[in-house]
């Protein structure tokens, strides 16, 4: 067939990058961050990973609407807080499913060895907000794998409805998780804010 361009991913990308432009501030900072350092170029996951069509990516981002259920889910982080990581000045809020709990207060985001192993099926949620502390959007994370790799995680970015701008295995969100191996590729919420 050739070479055809992919007007889908296109399209999804110009979503993404309209939101975080709509959010101005913070967000413009981390988005500049992420091109400059190759976090976004690609949409597409990682070859021969698996990608969001072997997994129900809907019932992930589902299950993560639910973030604020607190029979389903822990705030880690005590308040709204701007995230330290890659130079971001975003304000975020941090939530993990309750299984995971227990694993993920032990992460700090400065500490790449701790051990942790969060539990197979766990979801992370991180509402990003604006600096009126509303609800912008949500990243979610979830473990949908067991062997202890990079690829036993789905990402994505959605709004608060659980609607993917972008989700899979994706190579952009792996890149930057990858050297917290030592912490189930997680970066945790530092001790100060929980």
């Amino acid at each position: 067939m050739g070479n055809t361009y992919n007007y889908d991913a296109q399209i999804r990308l110009d979503r993404w990058v309209r939101r975080f432009v709509r959010l101005a501030g913070a967000s413009i900072g981390v988005v500049c961050y992420m091109v400059s350092f190759g976090c976004v170029g690609t949409i597409e996951p990682v070859p021969g990973a698996g990608g969001a069509d072997d997994l129900d990516a809907q019932a992930i981002l589902d299950q993560a609407t639910h973030y604020r259920d607190p029979t389903q889910f822990v705030r880690v982080s005590k308040a709204p807080y701007v995230t330290e990581l890659a130079g971001s000045t975003a304000m975020i809020a941090v939530y993990v499913s309750s299984d995971a709990a227990t694993a993920y207060t032990t992460v700090e985001p400065t500490t790449v060895e701790t051990g942790a192993v969060i539990p197979w099926g766990s979801v992370i949620v991180r509402e990003e907000l604006d600096n009126g502390l509303v609800s912008q959007q949500l990243t979610v994370m979830a473990k949908v794998g067991s062997q202890h790799a990079i690829s036993d995680w789905f990402f994505a970015v959605a709004d608060l409805d659980g609607n993917a701008e972008i989700a899979g295995r994706l190579s952009q969100c792996q890149g930057c998780h990858i050297p917290h191996a030592g912490n189930d590729f997680v970066f945790g919420v530092p001790a100060t804010r929980r």
